[in-house]
């Protein structure tokens, strides 16, 4: 436990500074040591749900915050929409081959 509440007050720090426009979030994930695109995850959920939202999410396995869960629902999305586009475009390109 002692662990996760040092890494979160690092995070806090960091975070701090980034929203402060000291640290760009390339250098303020570089710091964590982790990517750009976790620390953004880590802040999304961290904004959405405060401190409790990202230490449930701390540990493997741990829930996903309401953020992940939105960005997850839109990826799902996705094909369906890409598949109409292609259906679309075959309509338009093969319409006179009847």
């Amino acid at each position: 436990m002692w662990l996760q509440e040092l890494r979160m007050q690092k995070f806090e720090s960091v975070l701090d500074q980034v929203e402060s426009t000291r640290l760009s979030q390339l250098e303020a994930a570089e710091i964590l040591g982790m990517s750009e695109r976790i620390f953004r995850r880590w802040r999304d959920c961290y904004t959405a749900e405060g401190p409790d939202g990202r230490a449930a999410r701390a540990r493997p396995g741990g829930r996903r915050c309401r953020a992940d869960r939105r960005r997850q629902r839109t990826a799902a999305r996705a094909p369906a929409r890409h598949a109409r586009i292609q259906a679309l475009a075959a309509e338009v390109r093969f319409a006179g081959w009847e």
